[in-house]
């Protein structure tokens, strides 16, 4: 693209100040959002870009709002209020879109991801920086993968379709309600529609309650982040020995009783669970560790500080598997 000599002039002296607020800008937001998980990008606009911009006629000023801009990505919509009042505790924050009052029809889907028009706060920086405007967007992480995936097709490009837009528009449709419904997904998983009963999901809900009731309050940062994954794994080993959730409990209780249980001190849950089954229905859980190996069956991890029956020859478990001590 051919852009005039008195354009390409501006563009470079607005390059060289905004190149140095990106550096400023870019420096604390990169930080801020890596400590909360976050994805963060900027960038300063191309000169062909800068030229386009101008020539739309809104401009009265060489210096374009976004001139310098960069997107905060956050997981999901509940997270966007933080990237907000992150942003609003680092700059100063003159214009905030959409406002509280939107002009958009309910069926433009169009784009309308949180976008700030920022300065520096007054006596941090270089005074040559203060008058810098700058943008930050905020976007869940589906906004931003639709906004990369359909960029070309309906925002900038070279060519004009409606159809192309049309189903830019649709997909974008799609995304924002799933944000919508990953948003409210607690409530919308209470719906009657979805209120139906899963026997592996039952069992598995038993074995987080009975996990939570027991040491959810205890003090050595014993209980696991991924509840989930440990109780599948018990169910699929209470399973595998024909057992079930009451005598696993009758395990642990009488394993406690006995200075076992949940006073050991040097085994995860997952290894009390399994030491308390071994040591109270010792006579299911070896059947199915020294049954026939199968593709299909359970194999269940025996760390090394599990105690095996006296005179258990490991190589008989066949479908047990053991870390190396």
């Amino acid at each position: 693209m051919k852009v005039e000599h008195s354009i390409r002039v501006k563009y470079q002296e607005l390059w060289e100040k905004y190149s140095a607020l990106k550096t400023e800008v870019g420096d604390l937001l990169l930080e801020s959002c890596e400590e909360n998980g976050w994805f963060f990008e900027h960038r300063l606009k191309s000169e062909e870009n800068y030229a386009s911009k101008l020539s739309t006629g809104r401009y009265s000023d060489a210096e374009i709002d976004d001139f310098y801009a960069c997107t905060i990505v956050v997981p999901n919509l509940r997270y966007v209020p933080n990237a907000v009042e992150l942003v609003s505790a680092c700059y100063d924050i003159f214009d905030k879109k959409p406002g509280e009052t939107v002009k958009s029809r309910p069926t433009d889907f169009s784009f309308n991801s949180i976008r700030m028009l920022c300065r520096l706060k007054k006596g941090v920086t270089e005074k040559f920086l203060d008058s810098c405007v700058f943008e930050v967007q905020v976007k869940t992480l589906l906004e931003h993968a639709c906004s990369k995936a359909t960029h070309d097709f309906s925002y900038k490009g070279g060519t004009v379709s409606w159809g192309r837009e049309r189903l830019a528009a649709q997909i974008k449709a799609v995304l924002d309600n799933a944000d919508l419904s990953i948003l409210e997904m607690e409530s919308l998983s209470s719906s009657s529609f979805l209120d139906q009963k899963n026997e592996s999901y039952e069992k598995m809900k038993a074995i987080v309650l009975f996990i939570r009731n027991e040491w959810e309050d205890s003090s050595d940062n014993i209980m696991p982040s991924d509840l989930k994954r440990l109780a599948e794994v018990t169910a699929k080993i209470l399973s595998a020995s024909n057992l079930d959730i009451i005598r696993l409990k009758n395990a642990v209780k009488k394993e406690t009783d006995e200075g076992r249980g949940k006073n050991t001190k040097n085994q995860s849950i997952y290894s009390i669970l399994l030491q308390s089954l071994i040591n109270q229905e010792r006579k299911n859980v070896m059947k199915y560790l020294q049954g026939k190996k199968q593709k299909c069956k359970q194999q269940i991890l025996i760390p090394p500080e599990i105690e095996l029956p006296e005179g258990t020859d490991i190589k008989t478990l066949k479908n047990a598997v053991f870390l190396p001590r």
